[in-house]
């Protein structure tokens, strides 16, 4: 009947380890994809801003340039500031470092518990992924701007 219920935790273990690699493995798809897209953005209103400001000398068009450079520096502020206030490279970063812990707990399974009826080291890989998923919850909470301590 232990084998029973062994076997059971393990194929649950693994459907869950799956799932967690899976929607991590997305997760930093998508957080790279929209650093790296805020990125260009920035490069490219950056761009768009010094050639309206290096071409305002000609007078015929000087106050359209000016006024491009207006918009395109104030948009470019906003643009920064979404990309400190986000901050998906970091996002991007912890989901990366979840994701190869993950990995390497399911090479660690796959390799020395899955055949196991050794219920101690099932027990122990299982609390390895209880680390794994608390630290990177820790480190998306510290991430979270705090709100201030009320004075007693």
């Amino acid at each position: 009947m232990t084998d029973n219920k062994l076997d059971l935790e393990k194929e649950i273990f693994e459907k869950e380890l799956d799932k967690l690699i899976d929607d991590f493995s997305n997760k930093r798809k998508i957080y790279h994809k929209k650093y790296i897209n805020l990125c260009w953005i920035t490069v490219i209103m950056n761009a768009a801003l010094s050639f309206s400001v290096g071409i305002s000398f000609i007078e015929e068009i000087t106050l359209l340039f000016k006024i491009v450079a207006l918009v395109l520096s104030s948009a470019l502020l906003v643009a920064n500031g979404a990309m400190s206030f986000l901050n998906y490279k970091n996002l991007y970063e912890q989901r990366t470092r979840t994701l190869v812990e993950l990995l390497a707990l399911r090479r660690e399974y796959k390799f020395s518990v899955k055949f196991s009826d050794i219920r101690k080291d099932f027990e122990i890989i299982n609390s390895k992924l209880q680390i794994i998923m608390q630290e990177d919850l820790t480190v998306w909470i510290e991430n979270i701007p705090k709100e201030r301590e009320e004075v007693k």
